[in-house]
């Protein structure tokens, strides 16, 4: 199945909803009309940028850019820009083809795209993920940037989130307010310094949920001892609690801006999915890994944390 001229698209692996993706990409182009839009469209950049757009606000294509710390980006232009490079120029093999899936298969991994914030959210239908792939090389994440289409319950397009690419290992660096307080959460954390700046209220979470032993917000005063999820233990002996993952690593602690990829954490509220510029993760400087720890911390422009959420458990 061909979409449009260009030779960059030989091909594409069908799908149940792929005529409505083609319509979708006609669309960016700006060869064919609106595609079925549900009554509201998400609209979504990366893991923070965001906006919700009524199916009329969507048929233009000025309402798709989204724009933060300077940079803007739009789905729609990834899609045209997808399917009208030119094959066999500028590194991009003649082999590739315009894919849409539900499933990436086994030895896949989405390292190389910015995470999806909602990925575990239970959904009326699986979402769609189109992006321009080479079946002559054994590339173990799509080429970025990856498009996904969520769908309504009628099988209508109702969220497009453009996932970014992200370089393999690559880490990026906090604001500096947000850098210094996660300097302070890990100081604090080994008894070294005085608390950081928290808010009214904190959100503890685990792996993004509630755990038994404690309440889901937390208010001051706040105490190293107050964060533990057991119903037993304390701290530092509760495998559940961020300051003891911290306390008890033995090496240098890493900070990253956004969440955290692998290990991945969890499906968090909607107002902290909503948020994820907000996020800092800290985990091991030393050998990060996917059966490792992460704690995620959101902390507001102000400096001060009004999240937590610890990514797997310390023994």
């Amino acid at each position: 199945m061909t979409a449009g001229p260009s030779p960059a698209v030989r091909c594409a692996r069908s799908t149940v909803r792929w005529p409505r993706v083609l319509e979708l990409v006609r669309f960016a182009r700006g060869l064919g009309p609106t595609p079925d839009f549900s009554d509201e469209v998400a609209i979504a950049v990366g893991t923070g940028r965001h906006v919700t757009l009524t199916a009329e606000e969507a048929a233009d294509p000025d309402s798709w850019v989204l724009c933060a710390d300077g940079e803007c980006h739009s789905a729609l232009a990834a899609l045209a820009e997808m399917v009208t490079d030119r094959a066999g120029t500028d590194d991009i093999p003649v082999s590739l083809g315009l894919q849409a899936t539900h499933d990436l298969g086994p030895g896949m991994t989405w390292d190389c795209v910015t995470p999806d914030p909602y990925e575990l959210a239970l959904k009326v239908h699986l979402a769609t993920y189109v992006f321009m792939d080479d079946p002559t090389t054994d590339r173990p994440c799509p080429r970025p940037p990856v498009v996904q289409v969520e769908w309504s319950e009628d099988r209508r397009i109702a969220g497009v989130r453009l996932r970014l690419p992200v370089e393999m290992g690559a880490t990026t660096r906090p604001t500096p307010r947000r850098a210094a307080t996660a300097d302070a959460f890990v100081r604090w954390a080994r008894g070294d310094r005085p608390p950081p700046a928290f808010a009214d209220q904190v959100r503890l979470m685990f792996d993004g949920e509630q755990a038994f032993g404690n309440e889901a917000w937390l208010e001051p005063p706040y105490a190293r001892s107050g964060f533990v999820g057991c119903s037993g233990l304390g701290f530092p002996d509760c495998g559940l609690d961020p300051f003891a993952s911290v306390l008890r690593h033995d090496g240098p602690v890493g900070t990253t801006a956004g969440r955290a990829g692998c290990p991945a954490g969890g499906d968090v509220p909607p107002s902290f999915a909503e948020s994820g510029d907000d996020v800092v993760t800290l985990a091991s400087a030393d050998a990060p890994s996917c059966d490792g720890w992460a704690v995620e911390l959101w902390i507001g422009d102000d400096g001060a944390i009004y999240g937590l959420n610890q990514i797997g458990g310390v023994t």
